[in-house]
C-alpha cells in the first residue's frame, strides 16, 4: 500500500492508494483537494492550469482575467488533464455509503 501526504491550503491532506491487479487504485482522498482553490467550489471540468501547475475552475480564470492569484502567471490556456481525470473517476457513491470495503 503507497501513502502520500501533501500540505494544501494551510492544512495537510493525505492520500492512501493500494493498486490492484487490473491497474486501478482504490483509496482515500480528502474530497477539500477537489474543489477550486479560488472559489472553493466543486471542481468541474475543464480544469485549468498555470506554467507552475496552480489550479483554477473555468468559471474563476476570466473573473481573474486568466492570470493566477498565486503566482500570476497566465491561467486558463492550458487544462490539467490529469485532474480531469480524477474528477472522471470520482466514486459515484460519495453522498453517501460507498458499498466497496473500508469506503467510509
Amino acid at each position: 500500500m503507497a501513502s502520500t501526504s501533501s500540505f494544501v491550503n494551510g492544512s495537510s491532506s493525505h492520500i492512501h492508494l493500494q493498486r490492484t491487479d487490473d491497474r486501478k487504485c482504490s483509496g482515500r482522498l480528502d474530497l477539500y483537494i477537489l474543489d477550486c482553490p479560488v472559489c472553493c467550489e466543486p471542481l468541474t471540468i475543464p480544469v485549468f492550469q498555470c506554467d507552475n501547475g496552480h489550479l483554477a475552475c473555468s468559471s474563476c480564470c476570466p473573473k481573474l482575467s486568466n492570470k493566477c492569484p498565486a503566482c500570476s502567471l497566465p491561467i486558463g490556456n492550458n487544462r490539467c488533464v490529469a485532474m480531469e481525470r480524477v474528477l472522471e473517476s470520482e466514486c459515484t457513491f460519495s453522498q453517501s455509503i460507498c458499498p466497496a470495503l473500508d469506503c467510509d
